[in-house]
């Protein structure tokens, strides 16, 4: 008994560490951002901050973005499907 109460207290504290890491990881990003700052952190980021929380996201605008992120991407050369096309049968 008091081996499965020890082993539920350490996954209580595991999980609150997992979060306060993350939480402090998107801190120090806006905090001492890299130089280059891609969109969603430099636009993204504050655009839904500004929108509260009484909005949902808007699916068709996020599927929009994934659209021109590989179409730059695949402009550019280095496309997320390069190296399946590689392995294509027949």
């Amino acid at each position: 008994w008091e081996a499965g109460t020890v082993s539920f207290g350490l996954t209580l504290v595991n999980i609150v560490c997992i979060w306060l890491a993350g939480t402090f990881a998107f801190w120090l990003k806006e905090v001492a951002p890299v130089s280059r700052k891609n969109a969603f952190w430099s636009r993204d980021i504050k655009t839904f901050r500004d929108q509260g929380d009484d909005h949902e996201a808007d699916l068709e605008v996020i599927n929009e973005g994934l659209k021109a992120a590989v179409e730059l991407q695949d402009a550019a050369g280095g496309g997320i499907y390069k190296k399946d096309k590689d392995y294509e049968l027949g």
